[in-house]
């Protein structure tokens, strides 16, 4: 569970406030990763240091180039291929039967889970805010005489007795996140007969909307549900072909400690609170919780001057004989930052919710719907994905593509091929279009599940159902300068070490990996006021510490010791098993890239004669380096310790290659030959988001084939009832199994597929540098971001590029553009969209 927590970190590699392919732009809070490029560190943290106006969701895990343009800007005039988009819904065909089969809507606070049951609905909901604990002292004053210890213990090669030492630097457990409730729906007697034939359920990406249908008789109900960011309220719309046919009644539930109440006769309120330990007793002696307070208020409208509503057990509201109904959920919290107790919040979660219900009182549900889609769609629809193959095409299919397929190509609205359905047979058919699915899939899921004024994504998003969640969601005393977070921390802004194995509590570099996102940042954006102001304040203060942590080891080299390659033991030299060694790969890849973003940022601001800045390039050259093993593969270690789990699901030691940029096939040809036999040695199988790793390295390394292959091994459908352990796949609702969920690989799929289209360094664009040639034979995409602050859409036919186009909004830009061997200078002034033809050469220009 270690690399979630650096994952979503990284996923969120980028300062929101300019476009990304996700689209969202968020603001910290609550972080457990553990993720995929191992982004654990506190993305709370930086948030506290960055303000409350910062948001990290901008942390783009894909270290891709995606930012992209905004609605109505350049690249609407730059439509090359005039093909019809495919329908991005994710469909069933009954109602959820696991939680991993409920339909997830968001607006990056409120969450919800949409189950389609028929008799009986339910929406289990979500909100950002609500975790156990209060405010803690995370201070190890012991820390410094175990460091000592440890290190001495390493000295002497003895690492089994290092590893076992070394739990005296853990910290305390982190608190973990919680669920808010359920809407429960409850229909007549008549729903219990529907015609099972006639049941749709569907996740519309391109709305955010979840729509259920189904008849009973000759009646067709339909529901509706989204989550609006600009109203901040969930939104279900009921109702029913023929006047007078909708009866149910709604309720709210939940698994926390609370009592509900009606008020006016059309609305429930339900008032509660978290507990305020991680383990609590069930409460203090006054009857009091210590957690974090929270209310729901659902408000219930139905047609006029047709229906009726009563007062059930001052709990309940029951529906009779209306046309429709329409209910809105609203829900706030106590919690008043990081370092305020529950008890002494003044905010009262119960008279927020109305307030907010009051503010939308006058408007419609097509007011509500209009302001959901034009909020939403501005992002979602920033960039697009088409991907086709020669074999499979309307109207001439291969003869060897499965039935589903057949009938999802035929027409698209055959509503009898699920998703589910797609999934299981895409190891035959490799149908294209469920890829662009899954790919905006993912990003429909930060959009819904991280926003600005909200927290970061968790591992599982926004969404969860269970009061201990499996993957649960101090300033630590190293008598150090500068700051440093380990990789997994919670609401309350825990930035030491966690409880538990050393392999992977222990990790103090969760916030030197966050700052190469801040320089990420600018890469993408050239914005030299960020630079300035955030990251590079930021910058210094890792530095710093990174500068103190680094002791003097064998060689003349700089070593951190402790050291861990996260997750992973290895046998020592006296045959006993350990984690604990010095200068693991990663971590020196890690300060590699935090040093020389120091470098390139104080370049750029007129700093290069800081005192800081001279001792990191005096540091840099003194780095352990990258070594390469007698098998031909990277060293994981500093030394070439035995392995005792070859096929281990981490990569850590690949960090310079992806996400990192010290490993290039341009400019370390022997490291990138060793990272191919790395990648090899390992395997294929594993978790999600290991999976979506080791295709973005294959990218890295140009290799189609296998990139593809991990692409393939991704897309496989998973039974929640007879899981495998670090199995990975996919769920019948498109999330990204561990298992469990984790969303990590539903971002880092973005993160992948963008690697294997686009690739950049400032000066550079590599394009189709992983082309599948033979599996996505046509295509285009439109709206990546690429370093440098240039926007780019691509269009290949035949396996071959067909068009380019590129567009800076703010920056004149000089890149360097690759394709197969042909390299062409292109000076791209702002405000003007370039078009080049297959050979690189400038064939349109449009001014914007």
């Amino acid at each position: 569970m270690f690399y979630i927590c650096l994952l979503i970190a990284f996923l969120f590699g980028r300062h929101c406030q300019s476009e990304n392919i996700f689209g969202s732009r968020s603001h910290s809070g609550n972080l457990k990763a553990n993720g995929i490029f191992y982004c654990g560190c506190c993305c709370w943290f930086i948030y506290f240091l960055l303000s409350q106006q910062y948001n990290p969701l901008s942390w783009l895990f894909v270290r891709v180039r995606v930012r992209v343009m905004e609605k109505g800007s350049g690249w609407d005039l730059w439509n090359p291929m005039e093909t019809a988009a495919k329908p991005l819904k994710v469909t069933f065909n009954g109602a959820a039967n696991h939680w991993t089969d409920a339909l997830p809507i968001g607006n990056g606070r409120l969450g919800a889970m949409v189950w389609g049951g028929v008799a009986s609905e339910t929406l289990q909901l979500n909100e950002d805010t609500l975790w156990t604990g209060t405010p803690g002292n995370y201070t190890n004053p012991n820390a410094p005489e175990a460091l000592l210890d440890v290190r001495k213990l390493v000295d002497n090669g003895k690492y089994a007795e290092a590893t076992e030492a070394a739990i005296k630097l853990t910290g305390n457990l982190a608190e973990v996140y919680q669920l808010l409730g359920d809407i429960k729906l409850e229909f007549d007697a008549s729903h219990l007969t529907y015609a099972e034939e006639t049941y749709h359920r569907e996740l519309d990406l391109d709305t955010a909307t979840v729509r259920v249908k189904y008849s009973v008789g000759d009646v067709e109900f339909t529901r509706e549900h989204f989550a609006s960011n600009p109203d901040q309220v969930i939104v279900t719309k009921i109702s029913g072909s023929k006047p007078g046919c909708l009866s149910f009644s709604v309720s709210l539930d939940s698994k926390l400690d609370h009592h509900s109440y009606i008020n006016d006769k059309n609305q429930v309120i339900m008032e509660g609170f978290c507990p305020g330990e991680r383990f609590p007793p069930a409460r203090d002696a006054n009857g009091n919780s210590k957690g974090i307070k929270f209310s729901a208020v659902l408000d219930l409208q139905i047609s006029d001057g047709r229906g009726v509503i009563h007062v059930l057990d001052d709990k309940k509201l029951s529906i009779e004989g209306s046309d429709w109904a329409i209910l809105l959920l609203v829900a706030s919290s106590s919690f008043d930052g990081p370092f305020m107790k529950p008890l002494d919040s003044k905010r009262n979660p119960t008279a927020e919710s109305i307030s907010a219900l009051k503010r939308i009182r006058d408007l419609s549900y097509s007011d509500l719907y209009a302001h959901h889609l034009d909020d939403y769609q501005n992002l979602f629809h920033r960039l697009s994905l088409q991907l086709a193959k020669c074999s499979i095409s309307v109207g001439s299919l291969d003869k060897n593509a499965s039935a589903a397929t057949d009938l999802y190509l035929e027409g698209c609205k055959d509503y009898s091929v699920s998703t589910a359905e797609r999934v299981k047979s895409f190891q035959t058919d490799e149908d294209p279009s469920l890829v662009e699915l899954l790919f905006q899939y993912g990003r429909y899921l930060l959009i819904s599940c991280s926003r600005p004024g909200t927290q970061v994504a968790n591992l599982q998003g926004l969404w969860n159902n269970e009061l201990h969640p499996k993957w649960e969601m101090l300033q630590v005393n190293y008598e150090a300068s500068g700051w440093v977070v380990h990789h997994k921390s919670d609401i309350w802004a825990k930035t030491s070490a966690d409880q538990g194995n050393v392999d992977w509590a222990l990790w103090p570099m969760g916030g030197a990996w966050l700052c190469t996102h801040l320089w990420d940042h600018y890469t993408y954006t050239l914005d030299k006021d960020f630079l300035k102001v955030k990251a590079y304040p930021l910058l210094e203060g890792c530095a710093c510490f990174l500068l103190d942590w680094l002791i003097e080891g064998c060689g003349g080299y700089l070593e951190t010791n402790p050291s861990t390659s996260p997750e992973h033991d290895f046998v020592a030299p006296d045959g006993k098993s350990a984690s604990v060694s010095y200068s693991s790969t990663m971590d020196m890849a890690i300060i590699k890239e935090v040093f020389s973003a120091v470098v390139s940022a104080s370049e750029v601001l007129g700093r290069k004669e800081d005192y800081l800045v001279e001792r990191v390039h005096k540091a840099l050259p003194r780095l352990y380096p990258t070594k390469i093993a007698t098998d031909g593969s990277i060293m994981e270690w500093a030394q070439d310790f035995e392995d005792p789990d070859v096929h281990h699901r981490h990569l850590s030691h690949l960090y310079g290659l992806f996400p990192g940029r010290t490993i290039t096939v341009e400019n370390t040809p022997d490291l990138c030959k060793a990272a191919e036999a790395s990648l090899y040695k390992r395997g294929e199988d594993g978790p999600g988001w290991s999976t979506t790793w080791k295709t973005a390295l294959w990218a890295r390394l140009y290799n189609s084939n296998n990139a593809y292959r991990m692409v393939k091994k991704l897309i496989k459908l998973v039974d929640p009832d007879f899981e495998r352990p670090f199995e990975g796949g996919l769920y019948g609702n498109l999330f990204a199994a561990h298992p469990p969920f984790q969303i990590d690989a539903n971002f880092g799929f973005i993160a992948a597929v963008s690697e294997m289209l686009i690739q950049s360094t400032i000066e550079d664009l590599y394009l189709l540098p992983a082309l599948p040639r033979d599996k996505w034979t046509d295509g285009c995409v439109k709206g990546l971001r690429a370093r440098g602050g240039v926007t780019v859409s691509i269009c290949w036919k035949d396996s071959n590029l067909h068009e380019v186009g590129l567009w800076s909004k703010d920056q004149n830009s000089l890149k360097m553009l690759h394709y197969r061997g042909t390299v062409v200078t292109a000076n791209i002034l702002s405000g003007i969209v370039y078009t080049f033809n297959s050979q690189l050469k400038c064939v349109k220009k449009y001014s914007v």
